[in-house]
């Protein structure tokens, strides 16, 4: 592999480089290297190269650090990167200067990464290869051996066995530094950004204070299975031990088999759980329509008028966290009608929020830890189902989506504002009666029935 073929393989696609070929290297738009790892499973050969940038600072001749805070067990795990220990060509640029990070004020655990230029000898191409800095042994050597290097480089073979990383140095192979940072700066070729979670961050602090205070508990194996069975329809989450949310990606799109699967079972044992909202996914053919529906209370006050109105409320599945409480129940009916409550909505008590009407995309904390360093406590009932009419708020409430103060349907449909509007202008109106001859107009200028 000579430099040429080096240079070429950061394209990302065979497209790219033809368009390199055929334009020269102006006007061509930026493009992104993916950050990527090497896994358990896998060998891959690379040249490896350090990173090249304008700006480039004194300790970054080797490559990059992206810092990492984690927080939970894997797969249950929150990520984010460290605004303060990661160099800032690998961030996303923040409005403002991050001048703390409240994941480091509260000892979060801190997982760093070096990141270089690596061409894979397969479709990936061109990519900013992470080594985690846990293997700092492997990456000196790595180092020590030259492999890094421009003129004395030489391509390298990597792979895991367990958790250490090894490599083996290969054929030599020279690159013309002073071709290579031209080139890379003329085509445009950056690496992706990280973006800054600030409000996942924060989340992380709250969870290791709330675990802190409640003297560091761990999650209990097994904790699933009580759920499960109360639940039988339902999909749980899989949430880290402390969080409120989710943090698995497309969480919301979670399919209902995997409540099957083994693995994704023991992941429900690593942290908290949460109740996956909306249309209850069926396997077979049903004539109805079921939807889980979660009713957050965010006060105790707001919670005992709701139990007052709506008496089966103690009937059903309940969860009771540092305040208020959540309800959750089945919906059942033919589709159009089931569907139409499930739908999302704040519920408001003049301009002030005062609960949540969960639905389709939306969860519920049903077991774990609590930020505030309580414990979530459920009442161990089944979940009830009602029909859309028996529930109401009170007097005083509405739902932010309708302004009703219950589930209101019309045409099978969640009725809008824009139902209670006229189905016409006055100029359409008008425009109509014109098409009327007057003597089949009555006295009132409307045409007969």
């Amino acid at each position: 592999m000579n430099s040429y073929l080096v240079f070429n393989r950061f394209l990302p696609n065979q497209k790219k480089q033809q368009r390199v070929a055929e334009k020269g290297l102006e006007n061509e738009a930026p493009a992104m290297l993916p950050l990527v790892g090497i896994r358990r499973d896998e060998r891959v050969v690379a040249r490896l190269l350090p990173p090249v940038f304008a700006d480039l600072q004194p300790g970054w001749d080797f490559g990059l650090l992206l810092s990492e805070h984690k927080w939970g067990l894997w797969p249950s795990q929150a990520r984010a990167a460290c605004p303060l220990e990661t160099h800032p060509p690998l961030l996303q640029r923040a409005k403002m200067k991050i001048k703390k990070c409240p994941a480091c004020e509260a000892v979060v655990l801190l997982n760093s990464n070096l990141v270089v230029h690596a061409a894979l000898n397969d479709k990936r191409g061109g990519v900013a290869l992470k080594l985690d800095l846990r293997d700092h042994e492997t990456i000196t050597r790595i180092i020590e051996d030259g492999c890094l290097g421009f003129k004395d480089g030489c391509l390298v073979e990597l792979w895991r066995e367990g958790w250490e990383l090894h490599y083996e140095a290969l054929k030599d192979d020279p690159v013309d530094e002073e071709e290579f940072r031209p080139w890379l700066a003329g085509v445009g070729i950056d690496i992706r950004p990280y973006p800054i979670k600030a409000e996942t961050l924060q989340f992380m602090a709250d969870a290791v204070a709330g675990w802190q205070q409640a003297g560091e508990p761990q999650p209990q194996p097994g904790q699933h299975q009580e759920l499960a069975r109360l639940m039988p329809q339902a999909t749980l989450l899989d949430i880290p031990f402390g969080f409120k949310a989710p943090q698995r990606f497309r969480w919301n799109e979670t399919p209902r088999s995997l409540m099957t699967d083994p693995d994704y079972l023991h992941s429900l044992d690593l942290g908290n759980i949460g109740l996956l909202c909306g249309k209850v996914q069926e396997f077979t053919y049903q004539p109805t329509v079921k939807v889980i529906v979660g009713l957050d209370a965010d006060t105790d006050d707001f919670a005992a008028e709701l139990e007052v109105l709506n008496t089966w409320l103690n009937s059903t599945f309940s969860v009771r966290g540092a305040r208020g409480r959540k309800w959750f129940f089945l919906i059942e009916g033919r589709p159009r009608v089931a569907e139409a409550c499930a739908h999302s909505t704040k519920i408001k008590r003049g301009d002030k929020d005062v609960g949540d009407w969960l639905g389709n995309g939306k969860q519920g904390v049903v077991l774990g830890l609590h930020p505030s360093g309580c414990f979530y406590e459920h009442n161990g009932l089944p979940l009830a189902t009602i029909a859309p009419a028996e529930f109401a708020l009170p007097g005083d409430c509405r739902f932010a989506r309708t302004g009703a103060t219950q589930p209101v349907f019309k045409g099978g449909g969640w009725m809008s504002r824009r139902a209670n509007r006229p189905v016409g202008s006055l100029r359409v109106i008008r425009s109509a009666l014109n098409c009327i001859p007057p003597h089949e107009r009555d006295a009132l200028g409307r045409a007969h029935v």
